[in-house]
């Protein structure tokens, strides 16, 4: 059956986000090591932990307004052009869900990308690390002959974002260990927060 609401959120195109909103995270923290500015960064600021601190808060700001221009614009246009074949608006059931997962989406991705610019600390390694890590494990953690193995998929930020954009008022088959909305927020929530730890604590402890 047609979904109005999976036009707004195709995967391949959310997914070429999800890599450009983690690179832009790491960037924010590789790019420095890569050029030596972090040396004067560090000297004009000695409390390494308040300068990543500003650095989440400035890249969570500016994401969020990102993924939210992208996101609202996505669904506004796509159920515009689909008005007369059951084009969806924000009161609908999922549609705001939907469309504030997409939103979120940006930052949670750019913290991710940060955390593994803080650990890697090299340009090409970081991207390559980052979409191995967002895109390439979802996909093999997929089978459901072992729970464990599903589990693990389901405990992706992509495999979250995939559950809160799905239309509650269409029939969807979410196999045998099936991710809850409720799990879906909370993965979203973790990822978040270990991200941030994570970058924390490796610009703390790590030589510059």
């Amino acid at each position: 059956m047609f979904d109005p609401l999976h036009t707004a959120f195709v995967d391949p195109a959310w997914q070429l986000f999800v890599i450009l909103a983690a690179t832009v995270g790491g960037i924010t923290v590789f790019g420095e090591h890569s050029s030596g500015l972090i040396r004067t960064t560090f000297a004009a600021v000695p409390d390494r932990q308040a300068v990543i601190a500003a650095k989440v808060a400035v890249v969570s700001a500016v994401m969020l307004v990102f993924g939210t221009l992208v996101s609202g614009t996505s669904f506004g246009i796509t159920q515009m052009l689909l008005r007369e074949y059951g084009g969806l608006s924000l009161g609908d059931p999922g549609a705001l869900r939907a469309v504030a997962a997409a939103a979120l989406l940006a930052p949670l991705c750019a913290l991710v990308g940060m955390a593994v610019g803080a650990a890697v600390r090299h340009a090409a390694g970081s991207i390559v690390a980052v979409i191995a890590l967002l895109l390439l494990i979802p996909a093999l953690f997929q089978g459901e002959r072992h729970r464990w193995v599903r589990e693990i998929g389901n405990a992706m930020p992509l495999s979250a974002w995939q559950r809160l954009v799905t239309n509650p008022e269409r029939t969807h088959d979410f196999g045998k260990y099936p991710l809850t909305v409720t799990e879906a927020w909370i993965v979203y929530g973790a990822w978040t927060i270990a991200a941030v730890a994570v970058a924390l604590l490796v610009t703390r402890r790590r030589d510059v």
